[in-house]
């Protein structure tokens, strides 16, 4: 483990606890600013928006195992013909040992353009969830009669972006 993702661990550990509460108060303050049906509905889309995060967070958990297990398979290869660099120059191997690295090295970058681009999407989810979850409670609100105005929508953001607070800080543990 890096010492990075300890130093992360310290700083947003409390979100554990905190994230849930926060998502909680802010739906339940929803509901009593516009009502019960529109809350309900952004509870539903959030607990859609949960079922897409934990299988993604999986397969970043998986991918990063891969990329890790490649640097390292990589590293090694390096490693080995440092050691051995007498024996390779005397029979000239550089250039096999070149390809081997290049081919570890090509490997590696595979497993890391799959993790990047799993990253691109979990955090395109966790800034996007909270516009998802508006877009369903003021659709919501609409369809059961309420009128749309600039306080009721402010807030409506208000609470949900808190949320999206929430979904980010949490984000931090994949």
């Amino acid at each position: 483990v890096d010492m990075e993702r300890v130093w992360f661990g310290v700083l947003f550990a409390h979100w554990i606890w905190v994230g849930p509460l926060c998502m909680v108060s802010s739906l339940v303050s929803i509901g009593l600013v516009v009502g019960m049906v529109p809350a309900l509905t952004a509870a539903a889309a959030g607990i859609f928006i949960l079922c897409v995060f934990f299988p993604l967070g999986r397969l970043i958990a998986e991918a990063r195992r891969r990329l890790v297990g490649q640097t390292e398979r990589r590293m090694k290869l390096i490693n080995e013909s440092l050691l051995g660099i007498r024996v390779v120059k005397m029979y000239a191997w550089e250039g096999a040992m070149q390809q081997r690295i290049d081919a570890a090295r090509g490997l590696e970058m595979e497993h890391l353009r799959v993790y990047l681009l799993l990253r691109a999407c979990n955090t395109v989810f966790s800034f996007a969830g909270p516009t998802l979850m508006a877009f369903v409670v003021l659709v919501a609100y609409t369809q059961v009669g309420g009128e749309l105005t600039i306080q009721k929508t402010y807030s409506i953001f208000a609470f949900l972006n808190a949320i999206g607070v929430d979904a980010v800080c949490m984000d931090i543990w994949q």
